[in-house]
């Protein structure tokens, strides 16, 4: 018969081979890893060299007031929302 001690110190020892290996096993990660993201944000920018570029995109002031204004008041009187009951149902 096994002492407790014994018993311990197998349990102990296996646990250490199992924590070693689990660490030997790191996945192998793809080397081109993240590059579908970087061409992604590529696809997404319309002028790369923006900053270093003069031209600037720019709208008349009054238009620019009235953008800001209906922003501002987009959140003084929100559009309402229908009833989840009614959606699909009468209209045109």
């Amino acid at each position: 018969m096994k002492t407790p001690r014994t018993l311990l110190r197998t349990a102990l020892i296996g646990i250490s081979v199992i924590g070693l290996t689990a660490c030997a096993m790191t996945p192998h990660l793809d080397s081109q890893f993240g590059n579908s993201l970087n061409v992604l944000k590529a696809q997404q920018t319309i002028d790369p060299n923006a900053s270093s570029s003069s031209s600037q995109v720019s709208i008349d002031g009054q238009a620019g007031r009235e953008a800001v204004n209906r922003y501002y008041k987009s959140y003084q009187t929100p559009t309402p929302q229908p009833s989840v009951f009614t959606i699909g149902i009468g209209g045109s």
